[in-house]
This record gives C-alpha cells, structure tokens and sequence, in this order.
C-alpha cells in the first residue's frame, strides 16, 4: 500500500507567516476548494492551475486554502455528530443577511472617494475589540465587497472577512468566530440599524464611527455623528432622530378603550 507524501506549504504575508502539512495532490486540493463556496482567489488558483500552472507561492497558497476547506468540514462534521447530524456551519457565512452594509457603503460612495466605518463589540460597557469597514478595491480579488479588519496600533490588524454586494459573509480563515466573538453579531445589529448602533458607539467611544473625528458639539455626540457624516451617508440627523425615538403618544381613543377593557374585567 502506497503511503502518500506529505509536504509543508509556507507563505510570508502582510499578516504574518503560515504553515500547513498537505498529504494532497495539486488536483485534490483544488476539488476541495472548488468544492467548498471557493473565494475568487481559490478560483483563480484553480484555474491557472489547468492552464499555465502554479508558481511556488501559489501552490502553496493553494494548499492552505485547501486546508483550510477541509478543517471547515471537519468542524462541521464534529458539530453534526454532537446536535444529531445537523450540519451547522461553524461561521454562519450567507445566513446572517448583511445586504444594508453594502448598501450603506455605496450611498457613502456617492459622496465620499473612500468610505470607512469604524466600530466595537463592547462588552459591560468595556471595548473588547474595534474593527474597520472599508471598500475592497477594483485590484483586490474581490472588488465592491466590505473588508472587515481588526482596527490595531498599525491601522489594520487581522483580516476578519468580507461581506460580498450581496450580503453574504465570506470569513477569511476557520476560527474567526471564535477568535472574535461578538463580531457577527455586531455586524447583524449595525445592518438593521446603522444609525442607532453607530450612535451608540459614538457616545461611548467619544468618536464618530464614520470620519472617525472627536465628537464636540452636544448635539453630534447624542446623535453618535455630525451633521456632515449624517448627509454623508444618508442617516437621521437632530431631531428626526430623537422624534423616532420618543415614546407614542396614547390618544384619547387609546385611553377609552383601555378603560373600557378594564371595566368589563373588574379592574
């Protein structure tokens, strides 16, 4: 019986190096890519593979994706025999339904040349980690999608993920979840509601989430963001806000019928 070779694949990256043992053929590896909601990169790989072939770094790049394809499916198969095979997704990529994020971004784009949103997952009032949003270029694999970055000292810190045009989430690597908790979930309160959780995160940072300037005026920082951001990027500003928010006025009609509900119960 033919014992397969194993090989180590490594890359040097803005991020850091990488390191992985493959036991897999060029051809293997990229079916499991191929099979797996490959990125546009895996594709590329794949692809130049068939015709002018791989250099060194991309083979190697196009075993880590492979592994990392086939770690996914292995958690995946682990959480299904736990929950009765059920097979969860470990990252929840296309459920979560980020379709605002996008849209928010390209109403940003019409007045801005480059968008940025900057926000937090806070935990009892305290900042566990900030993250920055921004538009992936035309030269980057996947242009027009939302980069999700862990905000660092040196401006980017480890690339969490993307949310495609279309709202689904494309993390970066296996484990993000549990690398950043909350982050998800931060992302699917910020879609359905952009202007209330920015407000939120403005007041207690003391910065607008998207210029990412010192909020000053009283009014910028109940609101969360100036006037200029909230032209900017479409949202509610001043008192169109506050009125959404204020309690709704019981009528008269309200008040009588409640009454009148009391009345037939005894109360």
């Amino acid at each position: 019986m033919n014992q397969k070779r194993i090989r180590i694949f490594s890359v040097v990256g803005r991020n850091g190096s990488r390191s992985v043992e493959s036991d897999l053929t060029e051809r293997e590896a990229a079916e499991i890519i191929l099979n797996n909601k490959p990125s546009d990169f895996g594709m590329s790989l794949c692809r130049q593979l068939t015709t002018s072939g791989l250099s060194s770094k991309q083979l190697a790049w196009l075993h880590i994706l492979a592994y990392d394809a086939r770690e996914r499916l292995r958690e995946q198969e682990r959480q299904a025999s736990a929950i009765g095979n059920e097979i969860v997704p470990l990252t929840r990529d296309g459920e979560e339904g980020f379709e605002a994020i996008p849209a928010l971004f390209r109403k940003g784009g019409e007045k801005l040349k480059f968008p940025k949103i900057r926000l937090a997952v806070v935990s009892g009032g305290e900042i566990l980690n900030q993250y920055i949003l921004f538009v992936m270029g035309e030269r980057s694999r996947s242009p027009g999608s939302i980069m999700v970055c862990q905000q660092s000292e040196d401006y980017h810190g480890e690339r969490c993920g993307r949310i495609a045009p279309d709202g689904i989430w494309v993390p970066n690597s296996v484990g993000v979840d549990e690398r950043h908790p909350g982050l998800l979930d931060l992302l699917r309160r910020f879609a359905g509601d952009p202007a209330g959780v920015t407000a939120e995160l403005g007041r207690l940072i003391g910065k607008c989430c998207y210029c990412g300037l010192t909020l000053s005026d009283e009014r910028s920082t109940e609101m969360g963001y100036g006037p200029i951001c909230a032209a900017s990027w479409g949202l509610d500003w001043g008192n169109k806000r506050r009125e959404k928010e204020e309690p709704k006025q019981e009528s008269v009609e309200d008040i009588v019928r409640r009454l009148f509900r009391g009345h037939q119960t005894g109360v």
